[in-house]
C-alpha cells in the first residue's frame, strides 16, 4: 500500500486546527471528510523533517499530568515505543513505524489540548460540548501532534504556549493555496519567535508593525490581509485551555509601509529590535514609550484614516531620532554609538517615508 485517509477530527476542536496546519506542511490531499497521504514514503520524509525542525527549534509541547499518566502509555504501546520522554518522541516513532499501523484506526482518548472546544461561540448556539465524548485513532493524534510541533512559536512564562494556525479560512482555499500558506505561515512564525520573548507579549500595535515588516521583506506579500491566528494556550495542572485567538491581520500596515527599495519596511525591523532589546533590560522608559506610542499611531491610521494619529506616528519616529542623538540617552540605553546612530537613522526613513509619501508636515 503506497497510501492511505486519515480522518478529519471534529471541526470544533483545536485537533481540527493543528491537523489542517499539518496537512499543509505534508503536503496532503483533502476531501469533504478526510485527509488523503497518497504517497506514503513522501509523507514519512515529510514527518521526520517536521521532527527535525522541532528538535532544532527546541519545541517543547507540554502534556497535562493527566495525559502522561493515562494517555502516554497506551499511545506508547500503540507505536511500540520502549522509552518516552516527550511528546516529540510519539511523533518521530509514529514516523519511522506508520506503515506497519496503517490498517490499525485504535482509538484514544488524546490529550487535552486537542479536546479544547476552539469557538468560544458553540454553546451560545446550541453546540454540544464534546470533550468528554472525543476520541480519536492514532493516525489522527499524530497528525494534530505534527501540527502542534509545527504551531508552537513561543512560551510566555512556564505554563502558556503560543500558537501560530493557518488563517480562518475556507478549506477550499487551503487546499488551493497549501504551498502560499505554509510559506506565509513559516516567514510569521519565524517573527513570532523572535518578537515575542520572555514572559510578556508585545502590544499588538508594536507586533502586527514587526510581522508586517517582516512579510514585506520576504517578498510574496504585496498587500493586507489575514495571514494567520495567534492562540494563547494554558497548560497548567489537568486541564489545557485557549486564552486568546486573535486573527494576524496587518490592516492597512503592508500598504502604509511599502515602498520600492523596502526600506521604511527595513528601518521598522532595526526600531523594533532596539525597543525589543531596550524593553527586555527595563531600560529608556521614553524610548519604549516613543516606539509603542508610534506604533500605536500608525495602527490607527491604517484601520481608521485618522489623520491625526498619522501626524502623531510621524512626529513620534521623528522625536525618536533626535532622541537618540542625544549623548545622555544613549548612556542611559546602554547602546554602542553606532547602534544608536543606525536605530536612529532608521527613525529618520521611516519618519520621512510617512511625511513623503502621505503629505504630513511636522
Amino acid at each position: 500500500m503506497n497510501g492511505f485517509t486519515i480522518s478529519i477530527p471534529p471541526l470544533s476542536t483545536f485537533a481540527y486546527k493543528l491537523a489542517e496546519l499539518a496537512a499543509v506542511y505534508l503536503g496532503l490531499d483533502r476531501e469533504p471528510d478526510r485527509f488523503v497521504v497518497t504517497d506514503l514514503t513522501a509523507f514519512k520524509d515529510r514527518l521526520r523533517q517536521v521532527v527535525e525542525t522541532a528538535k532544532e527549534m527546541r519545541v517543547r509541547i507540554q502534556f497535562t499530568g493527566n495525559d502522561n499518566r493515562y494517555f502516554v502509555s497506551s499511545y506508547s504501546d500503540w507505536l511500540r515505543l520502549n522509552k518516552y520522554s516527550s511528546p516529540l518522541d510519539l511523533l518521530s516513532k509514529y514516523a519511522e513505524t506508520v506503515d506497519t499501523l496503517v490498517n490499525d484506526r485504535r482509538l484514544f482518548s488524546p490529550p487535552s489540548i486537542l479536546k479544547i472546544n476552539f469557538y468560544e461561540y458553540e454553546r451560545r448556539m446550541g453546540l454540544k460540548d464534546s470533550k468528554a465524548e472525543l476520541r480519536l485513532d492514532g493516525h489522527q493524534i499524530a497528525l494534530c501532534l505534527a501540527g502542534a510541533h509545527i504551531a508552537l512559536t513561543n512560551r510566555v512564562g512556564d505554563n502558556i504556549a503560543v500558537y501560530l494556525l493557518l488563517p480562518r479560512t475556507p478549506s477550499l482555499i487551503v487546499l488551493k493555496e497549501g504551498e502560499r500558506l505554509r510559506r506565509t505561515h513559516e516567514r510569521l512564525r519565524e517573527a513570532l519567535r523572535h518578537v515575542i520573548r520572555g514572559k510578556e507579549i508585545p502590544p499588538t500595535s508594536v507586533m502586527l508593525l514587526y510581522l508586517s515588516a517582516s512579510l514585506i521583506l520576504e517578498g510574496d506579500v504585496h498587500d493586507d490581509g489575514v495571514f494567520g491566528s495567534m492562540a494563547l494556550v494554558q497548560e497548567s495542572g489537568n486541564r489545557a485551555s485557549i486564552l486568546s485567538v486573535d486573527d494576524i491581520t496587518t490592516h492597512g500596515l503592508v500598504r502604509l509601509l511599502r515602498d520600492n527599495e523596502r526600506r521604511a519596511a527595513s528601518a521598522c525591523l532595526t526600531l523594533i529590535d532596539a525597543y525589543l532589546d531596550v524593553r527586555s533590560r527595563n531600560l529608556g522608559s521614553d524610548f519604549v514609550r516613543l516606539i509603542e506610542g508610534s506604533s500605536s499611531n500608525l495602527l490607527v491610521y491604517s484601520i481608521s484614516g485618522s489623520l491625526d494619529a498619522l501626524y502623531n506616528a510621524v512626529s513620534g519616529f521623528d522625536r525618536l531620532a533626535r532622541l537618540l542623538r542625544d549623548p545622555q540617552t544613549v548612556s542611559k540605553l546602554r547602546m554602542k554609538a553606532e547602534t544608536a546612530s543606525w536605530v536612529a537613522r532608521s527613525a529618520d526613513i521611516l519618519s520621512a517615508h510617512l511625511a513623503e509619501t502621505y503629505k504630513v508636515s511636522i
